[in-house]
Order: C-alpha cells, then structure tokens, then sequence
C-alpha cells in the first residue's frame, strides 16, 4: 500500500506506481546517511541527528528541525513542515521572474503569490523539472559540468552544475566532499538571471530578490545583503581565507570551473566564490534561518571563515 511521507498508508496510489514517495524514501528512523529499507540518501531523521555535518547528517542538513515546528530550520516541504506556519506559503524574496525562460520551466508559474506549499519537484519544487519530470533510472555522479538535463545535473537539479561526493558528504573532510559551481558576477548580470547553473541560481528561483540585490544599488559599501556568486577578494581579511587551512566544511566556497575531483586547496581571488551554501543549509538545520552555525556563538560563528580580522 501506498504511504504519506510519515509513513502511515493511504488508500490512494503515489506517482509513476512508486511504493512510497520522496520523503518516504529518503526518511530514516536510525541514525546514518541513508534509509536502511531503501539505501536512499537519508535528508529526514525522525530522532533527532543533534547536529549538522559529517556523521549528522548530509550536505544539505536534515528536515528533523522543521518537522519538529521550529519553522526557521528547514524548508516547508509538505509532508514535513507545518502547513500553517506563520511565515506563510510565498518564500521570502520571490521574484516570479528569475525562472522565466528556464529550460526547467517556471516555478509556480510565476504567480505573484504561491498557494500551497514547496514540494520536492514538480511545479513548486526544486529537484527535477517544474513539469514534474525526475531522473533516477539514468543518474551520473562525479563531475557534473554540463547540465543540459535532470540526470547530468548536480543532485538532479535541472541545471545546476557541480562535484557530487559519493557520500552525500557523511564522511566529508577538506579535501572529500561536494564542489559547488560558481560565478564571479556583478549586480545587473544577477539582475537579468542570465546565468542559470550556479547552486547561488538555484537558491535565487525562489529567492530571487536576495541574489539580484547582494551587491547593494552600487556595486560598493556598505552591502545591501551578503553578496553571493562573488569573488572572495584576495586581500584584506579575506586572503586568509579559513587562517590558511584551505577548504572550509564550516563556511565552504564555490569554484568558477567544476572540478573533476574535490580538493583542499582554496585560493581567494582565483577559485573562491562566495554563494547560498557558504551561510546555509540547503534543507535544514538546528540553526534559525537554516545557517550552518549559531550566529551569536563567537567561538563557532562561521562568519570568521572569510572575516578572519572579526
């Protein structure tokens, strides 16, 4: 029989004769990287993980927070997240036009507004195509640097490029883990959305607003918001990027070409793009606003990874 993502039957099929659907694939009710019923990669525990990061959880954090109520920690995945939530259906910053034009089609349509909630693919969705199209039976892992569909995308998200670790990063280290694809781009280039295969990019689909606008109205000081697909400038305080210690699973960076295997070498100036993912989680964490790091913690605020003079 069919099941919800919480695993409890209902009476109605899922999609494409599946047995269960995304969560209840990619859930686990153990500690681990993957569900051991399906040995998919586990993105939602139902015990809590504790933490975030290596033998925690994967990459993109965990859903457990957001089941939990804390609304702030984790994406409002139906299915997971409180339908009800006081900070509505409609993600802050959206812009109804950063997916017009995309090969992967437009999320909710564009609508001015969303009336339901985020999904895990389809049309209000992330993975896949906004048509509802997947791509497991024909996956490719490694270095991901074209892109043209689901399967050759960097975590079957259509268009995105980039390095997948073969873990999911459960054991990632400075040098094993993902590479993230980034872009050097000024403020009216985000503006126009031209480029559509930065994992900033992906962010900016329903985060539009905060991408276009990271570079302040001038391209100077002081910032409107935290710049993302940017150069970390190799001088000042951010040439000693993470004190000389290469590669930060803290506060990672992104690379301007994806490279065919991980690395720890960071050069700031040359290889080092700030993104989305330097700051946050992509599905969850135990922090607020999904950061990677308690934000009011000096001793392990990962904003000193870049800002070493702070």
């Amino acid at each position: 029989m069919a099941q919800y993502s919480n695993g409890t039957p209902k009476q109605e099929p899922n999609g494409y004769l599946l047995r269960l659907d995304c969560i209840g694939c990619h859930m686990a009710n153990v500690a681990g990287p993957v569900n051991p019923a399906t040995n998919a990669p586990a993105v939602y525990h139902t015990t809590d993980p504790t933490s975030t990061g290596p033998g925690y959880t994967l990459a993109g954090g965990d859903f457990y927070w957001v089941s939990q109520g804390e609304d702030r920690k984790g994406h409002n995945v139906v299915g997971i997240a409180n339908p009800d939530s006081a900070l509505g259906l409609t993600p802050p910053g959206w812009d109804p036009l950063a997916t017009s034009g995309s090969a992967r089609g437009q999320i909710a349509n564009g609508a001015s507004s969303w009336n339901q909630q985020l999904t895990c693919f389809g049309t209000y969705g992330c993975h896949g195509t906004n048509n509802g199209l997947f791509g497991h039976h024909k996956n490719e892992s490694g270095q991901l640097d074209v892109a043209n569909a689901t399967y050759n995308s960097f975590r079957f998200l259509f268009g995105i490029k980039g390095f997948e670790a073969s873990d999911w990063e459960w054991e990632a280290t400075s040098s094993n883990h993902n590479e993230y694809f980034g872009r050097n781009l000024d403020n009216a280039t985000k503006a126009s959305y031209a480029y559509k295969d930065t994992i900033s990019y992906l962010c900016a689909e329903c985060h539009g607003v905060f991408y276009k606008e990271s570079h302040g109205t001038s391209s100077g000081s002081p910032w409107l918001r935290h710049p993302t697909d940017y150069m970390l400038p190799n001088s000042g305080e951010y040439a000693n990027y993470n004190n000389g210690n290469g590669y930060s699973l803290l506060s990672p960076v992104a690379r301007p070409t994806v490279p065919s295997n991980s690395t720890n070498i960071v050069q700031p100036g040359t290889d080092a793009i700030v993104m989305c993912l330097s700051c946050h989680r992509a599905h969850g964490s135990q922090f607020a606003s999904i950061l990677r790091w308690e934000y009011t913690d000096t001793n392990q605020n990962g904003c000193k990874v870049c800002h070493t003079s702070k």
